[in-house]
Formats: C-alpha cells, sequence, structure tokens
C-alpha cells in the first residue's frame, strides 16, 4: 500500500521532495473523478493557481452541516490531496485542497476564462452521468414547498450565470436530459424550478447519488 505522507501539526513545504515525488505518481483523474470533478465546479468548488501561477489546484469547502458531504467528497478525491480537511473556525467551515497538478490546469481551461468561471462546451455530455448532475444538485439544489409543507418542485440556483446563459442550459437539460423547467429571479441572481413536469425525473435521476446527509434536499416519497 503507497504511503502517502500528511501534514502533521506542520505547514508543508509545497517544493519539498515529498511533494514533488507525490505529484508525480499521479497522472489523469479516473472516469468517476471527472465526473464528481465537473459537478462541484459547476457547484461550489473553485480551482486555484499555486505561488508560481503554474498549475491550479482544487479547493473544495462546505459549512459544518454539510461536513459529512464534504469528508465523501475527500475520499472520492484522496489521491490527489496532501492532508486532509481541516476546520475553518472564521467561517464554521470545512475545506481542502489537492496539490496543484497540470491535470488540474487542464480543467481551468474548461471552467474558467479570465478568471470566471463559463459554462462548459461538454455540459450536455456529462450531465448524460448521473452523478454530475447529483453532485451539481447537491452542492446548489434543494426543493420548494408550499405553504401546506408539500413538495412542489425541485430548484436549482444558477446565481452566477447571465440570462442568457441560463437559457441555454435550459436548452441543454431539456435536450440532453428531457428535463424541462422555468427560470426564476431569488434575490442575486437566477435559479431554474423543475415543477411538475419534470421533478419527478429529475429526482429520480439524481435520488441513489445524492449522500445520505443531503436526502432531506430530495421529494418526500
Amino acid at each position: 500500500m503507497k504511503v502517502i505522507p500528511r501534514e502533521v501539526g506542520r505547514r508543508v513545504n509545497t517544493n519539498s521532495r515529498a511533494l514533488r515525488d507525490f505529484r508525480e505518481n499521479l497522472n489523469r483523474f479516473t472516469p468517476y473523478q471527472e465526473r464528481v470533478l465537473f459537478g462541484t465546479l459547476l457547484g461550489d468548488a473553485c480551482l486555484l493557481p499555486n505561488g508560481w501561477e503554474t498549475n491550479w489546484r482544487l479547493q473544495i469547502g462546505h459549512g459544518e452541516r454539510q461536513k459529512a458531504y464534504l469528508w465523501w467528497k475527500y475520499k472520492v478525491f484522496e489521491n490527489w490531496v496532501f492532508s486532509k480537511p481541516k476546520f475553518q473556525a472564521k467561517t464554521s467551515s470545512w475545506r481542502f485542497r489537492t496539490i496543484s497538478h497540470p491535470e488540474l490546469t487542464r480543467w481551468h481551461k474548461v471552467f474558467y476564462r479570465r478568471g470566471r468561471k463559463i459554462l462548459p462546451k461538454d455540459l450536455g455530455i456529462f450531465l448524460r452521468h448521473p452523478i454530475v448532475l447529483a453532485v451539481w444538485f447537491m452542492d446548489d439544489g434543494g426543493k420548494l414547498k408550499g405553504q401546506n409543507g408539500k413538495d412542489h418542485g425541485l430548484l436549482l440556483n444558477v446565481q452566477r450565470l447571465s440570462l442568457k446563459q441560463v437559457k441555454v442550459v435550459q436548452k441543454i437539460f431539456r435536450e440532453s436530459l428531457g428535463l424541462d423547467s422555468t427560470h426564476q429571479w431569488n434575490n442575486s441572481g437566477y435559479r431554474l424550478y423543475f415543477g411538475k413536469a419534470s421533478k419527478e425525473k429529475f429526482n429520480n435521476i439524481v435520488r441513489k447519488f445524492v449522500h445520505p446527509s443531503l436526502r432531506y434536499k430530495l421529494l418526500t416519497p
């Protein structure tokens, strides 16, 4: 079994021999890792440059309520991570980062232009993998309840997107997955609403992939 060096109460020298060896033993993400990566970059995750801005690393953070979900993500990317998730006292959240690597630099070119996230060209292709939609939903989704307490539909927050981009996403959902949605303005941006026509189908696509700690986001059986 390969031993992976960890931070133990000290700051790791990012140019250390141990880290260089660790990086050189990595090549590409597995298909499953790629799909989880794609889903979480659509959602809460971001890519950050190393100190020399030569390569990029993945950063994932979630609040205390989603601690178990964050640790699930950590296990997905564990072979790319030099130290375990740490609690951030100032924000009451948990966070981990992968090492910087050319593989993540490749993904940065897919998801970013001029320092801002963009809609990936392969969005429709990747959304055909249920785990991608499930991770995006776990990061940015939820359900809308009526005053009677019944589930009205499912939501997917897309606040960072312009109206033009939102309409592109709606078209992709419709053509790739057969999911109809409406867009709604909600405080600081748009969200997609999957109502009577599509909520059950959406729910069925993601249900078996949703982490147990986040099943409250699904429709009530």
